[in-house]
């Protein structure tokens, strides 16, 4: 591991993609190998070399003399990984129960890829990392359903109602023993202007829960 060297100027190491590439290296090492040059710069496939030194695995590569960093550019520029999207179709294709689920659930609803895992998979945390081509499991579709006819209820209040951190917010919500949507939509529909478009999930939940105890006796703390 110690003949490869990074190259002056090329991007930081990226935690979340070798944590993601260990565990599919884990499962399956692929001998794609990485390029080097004749003084054994990364050129491409440092996080694959870093995810092999972590599992103790071996390190394929080619040494292709001459290359600079403005190949290393290069060849970034010209790549383009899958999309949720076209991870699923391939999924799909191929007949995976989970997936056809996750398909059907999605024409349906009309939500975008990871609000439609969030809702799926029972995900209220937008910090958590949910990728597709993970392992993937509809917890309760059920539920699932019903929690996605609730968020479109908001939608003759709010045109906002499919944005992720707003889906997000309601997921945490839903998960409170002490939340009524019904309660929640009839509050709204008397206070619909403060609602507005926020950036975090958190800044909706303050907002949710203002709207939701006015005039209550009752509080409930939806916001931590």
């Amino acid at each position: 591991y110690s003949l490869f060297t990074k190259m002056l100027g090329n991007r930081d190491l990226r935690k979340y993609h070798v944590h993601n590439l260990k565990q599919s290296i884990s499962e399956k090492q692929i001998e794609a190998p990485i390029l080097v040059n004749e003084l054994y710069q990364v050129i491409n496939g440092q996080h694959r070399l870093e995810s092999c030194k972590k599992l103790n695995l071996p390190v394929y590569y080619i040494v292709i003399p001459g290359l600079t960093l403005e190949d290393v550019q290069r060849l970034h520029a010209n790549s383009k990984n899958w999309s949720l999207t076209e991870h699923l179709n391939s999924f799909c294709v191929r007949g995976f129960k989970e997936y056809l689920k996750y398909r059907e659930f999605k024409n349906e609803f009309k939500f975008n890829d990871n609000e439609t895992i969030a809702i799926l998979e029972g995900v209220s945390d937008s910090k958590l990392t949910r990728t597709l081509w993970a392992k993937f499991k509809v917890e309760n579709l059920g539920v699932s359903c019903e929690y996605a006819q609730r968020i479109i209820q908001v939608r003759q209040y709010y045109d906002g109602y499919k944005r992720r951190s707003f889906v997000f917010a309601l997921l945490v919500c839903f998960e409170h023993e002490s939340y009524d949507h019904d309660v929640f939509l009839k509050k709204l529909s008397k206070q619909s202007g403060k609602l507005m478009d926020q950036v975090h999930e958190d800044d909706y939940l303050r907002i949710i829960q203002k709207i939701y105890n006015r005039n209550n006796k009752n509080t409930i703390k939806l916001f931590y």
